[in-house]
Formats: C-alpha cells, sequence, structure tokens
C-alpha cells in the first residue's frame, strides 16, 4: 500500500533536563507535524510512505 500525505516538518527546538533557554546554552531538535508522525508510524507498519511538500527557495530550505 501506497501513502502520501500533504503538510509542513516543524522542527521543534527545546532546552534540556527542563531548563530555562536561559539556563543553557544547548538545544535538542527534533522532527515533528502530524504527517509526519502519522507517516513514521505507517512506515514502521509496512506502508510504503511519501511526504509531499514545499521548501523555500533560500538557504534554510
Amino acid at each position: 500500500m501506497k501513502i502520501a500525505a500533504f503538510g509542513e516538518i516543524m522542527l521543534r527546538l527545546t532546552v534540556p533536563e527542563h531548563q530555562l533557554l536561559t539556563q543553557n546554552n544547548m538545544l535538542q531538535s527534533s522532527y515533528t507535524g502530524t504527517g509526519v508522525n502519522i507517516l513514521s508510524s505507517l512506515h514502521q507498519l509496512g506502508a510504503e510512505s511519501y511526504m509531499i511538500s514545499q521548501l523555500p527557495a533560500n538557504r534554510l530550505g
């Protein structure tokens, strides 16, 4: 089964150990978003999954 989802992938930045941003100079990153979560779960169950999105035409994209 092939499954495709539309959406964006969000980059979540968190401070380790539940500290405040001013208490630590490191950030942990993780990728999230409803489409990403659903597709990754379906992929682990054996489905062929694709994420359809668009990135900006700049250095960040």
